[in-house]
């Protein structure tokens, strides 16, 4: 019965360490297309100027990378 316990805990830690990973390698992806990609960072500061919060930020930038 402990090594059913301690396998599924090895299981569980590593599916979470592999979304954090995958999490973070994502993160980075999006940040490098939205740096090279001149219309977004202009739609950035027209999102910025308009005060809109970070959520539709995200909505937006999401539907402008073709991700949603």
């Amino acid at each position: 019965k402990e090594s059913g316990v301690l396998l599924d805990y090895q299981k569980n830690r590593i599916k979470s360490e592999t979304l954090q990973i995958l999490k973070h390698k994502i993160s980075k992806k999006v940040e490098g297309l939205i740096h090279s990609n001149p219309t977004i960072d202009e739609y950035l500061r027209l999102v910025m100027d308009k005060s809109l919060d970070p959520y539709s930020m995200a909505n937006l930038i999401i539907k402008l990378l073709g991700i949603e």
